[in-house]
């Protein structure tokens, strides 16, 4: 990891999140094998293995900010696409830029898994996509700040990043503890585990013990068929992913 060797060098008092890149953790692994027919899982499916068809608000009086870094141009449109296809209503989606972000496909592919998801599992919510300036990590810090704050008040901040931890990394927990948004509700982080390996070490900021570390796993439903009814539980078994990471943080308590 290109930055690693620097930050492994630095003390508390001198790292700089400006000088540390992060990456998302969304990677196409295949294709499909019929071009524009979906595999896999589908909205419906989720929502009944994990009981969320038996939530009657459906998110609503909820906000859930994704944030990425760099610009996905084309994300209003891919959620219609998506929405449409999977028969869901209109979602309350808002794109919100911190700074003058660019265009990256990686990053776009990150926001529109995290947003799609949002809105088939939420349907109700209010849904922001916020763009950091660019993938360092003080802009990242920066733009989830921005979605817990006034006027976008998220209740729920989603970062998809990761940087593998390091060493000083504990002085930007401020941005995640003790957070309340503009309506003073307090704020739920969540930041994924994988997408860093070697040196025994996790990944930062799911290490923070103020954010919700979320680990990658392959989901089986119990039945495939249709079910009896729509409140009807779905859940199979899950297995976490080999190639995930995760580990004991030898920085934060």
């Amino acid at each position: 990891f290109s930055a690693f060797a620097l930050r492994s060098t630095l003390t508390a008092q001198e790292v700089d999140e400006s000088q540390i890149r992060v990456h998302p953790l969304v990677q196409v692994v295949s294709t499909l094998a019929t071009p524009g027919v979906p595999t896999g899982l589908f909205p419906v499916q989720y929502r009944a293995a994990y009981g969320l068809n038996r939530i009657p608000n459906q998110g609503q009086g909820q906000t859930i900010a994704i944030v990425v870094a760099d610009d996905a141009i084309n994300i209003e449109s891919d959620l219609t696409v998506y929405a449409n296809y999977f028969h869901l209503g209109p979602c309350n989606f808002q794109k919100v830029k911190v700074g003058n972000p660019s265009r990256n496909d990686g990053s776009a592919l990150a926001a529109s898994v995290g947003v799609e998801q949002a809105c088939a599992m939420a349907p109700r919510a209010n849904i922001l996509l916020v763009e950091a300036n660019s993938d360092t990590l003080s802009d990242y810090l920066q733009a989830a700040a921005v979605a817990s704050s006034a006027p976008y008040n998220a209740t729920v901040v989603a970062v998809i990043y990761a940087v593998q931890e390091f060493s000083g990394g504990q002085q930007f927990d401020r941005t995640f503890c003790g957070v309340v948004n503009g309506n003073n509700q307090p704020v739920t982080f969540l930041a994924p585990t994988a997408g860093c390996s070697g040196q025994g070490l996790g990944v930062y900021p799911a290490a923070s013990p103020c954010v919700l570390a979320v680990g990658g796993t392959s989901l089986a439903l119990s039945t495939l068929a249709p079910l009896p009814n729509p409140l009807t539980l779905n859940y199979g078994h899950e297995a976490s992913w080999g190639s995930g990471g995760g580990a004991v943080s030898p920085f934060e308590p």
